[in-house]
């Protein structure tokens, strides 16, 4: 087995502002998965609960616009993580 490999990287969210406003967080939920199957060519990706609770911090309706994120490559899934906490913001 190989070691999995991280990067960082920042995604923009902002397409979710076009969905309805009671939709938004899990549409940016949907759109993040999709992003980083795209980027990284796995079908499956995972996102942390720490994750998930920053895309819905600000409620159902005011996902953020981008988000920083910690993304660790295994060989068959792709598992997003947040930051460290000493991090710069996005």
């Amino acid at each position: 087995m190989s070691e999995a490999k991280e990067v960082q990287l920042v995604l923009n969210l902002r397409e979710v502002k076009r969905a309805p406003p009671r939709k938004r967080a899990k549409k940016a939920v949907l759109l993040l998965a999709q992003r980083l199957r795209r980027l990284f060519k796995k079908e499956r990706v995972k996102l942390d609960p720490k994750l998930n609770e920053r895309l819905w911090a600000r409620g159902i309706r005011r996902p953020p616009s981008r988000i920083r994120l910690k993304v660790r490559i295994e060989e068959d899934q792709v598992v997003a993580l947040p930051p460290e906490e000493g991090a710069a913001k996005a």
